[in-house]
């Protein structure tokens, strides 16, 4: 079973440089607006969810190697490649349009409000070598029509083969599947992480890797 969170890096880049480019007593903001709309609807950004479903839809025929987690865990695989299979599909979930508009601020103030469309899709993952068999649901954030898609899946339960046991106890623990689809090809890791209570110490290893040129 999988948990799943969504982000793009433009998303986590656009705050970052948000707070770079603003003096400290601005009271400058992004105020966004969310409307759920039809997947052929043309939003704000001059293009629809259609466009982006059409360009990155899969699936996707891989090849993940399995890179083992050296010092920090017993896993299994710990080394070798299978075939893959990655797909984002579109189910006819909820489409949403989310407007980012400047509120406040003094002029000549930057600040980086984006609009972006978000789609629930789900997404897919299986090996040949039965390690991973896997389907959840994600969220898909783009900001144009040339973006690409990366979405993010936390992983509780695998229903594959595929197993991760570190070697020393922390207090949390978790798996992160991350998924991204552009025009002509797809990549993505699989990485376990591990910190304790405060979260200033850990370890994280990618245990795996992918690359897909066809569809």
């Amino acid at each position: 079973m999988i948990n799943t969170a969504s982000a793009t890096m433009r998303a986590a880049a656009l705050a970052v440089l948000a707070v770079l480019i603003l003096p400290a007593c601005s009271s400058a903001r992004c105020v966004e607006t969310i409307a759920t709309v039809s997947v052929d609807e043309v939003g704000p950004q001059g293009f629809s969810a259609r466009e982006t479903i059409d360009a990155v839809e899969g699936p996707w025929q891989c090849v993940l190697t399995w890179n083992g987690a050296g010092s920090v865990a017993d896993v299994s695989p710990d080394g070798g490649s299978t075939e893959a299979v990655v797909e984002l599909r579109y189910d006819g979930g909820d489409v949403r349009h989310i407007g980012s508009v400047r509120e406040g601020g003094a002029p000549g103030e930057r600040l980086g409000c984006l609009s972006s469309i978000e789609i629930d899709m789900a997404v897919v993952v299986t090996t040949r070598d039965g390690a991973l068999g896997e389907e959840g649901s994600a969220v898909a954030r783009v900001f144009g029509p040339s973006d690409d898609v990366t979405v993010e899946l936390e992983v509780v339960d695998f229903a594959g083969s595929y197993q991760y046991q570190s070697l020393e106890d922390w207090a949390r623990q978790g798996t992160t599947f991350v998924a991204s689809f552009s025009r002509g090809r797809a990549s993505g890791f699989l990485r376990e992480w591990t910190a304790d209570e405060s979260g200033s110490h850990g370890t994280t290893a990618t245990v795996a890797e992918y690359r897909c040129d066809e569809r």
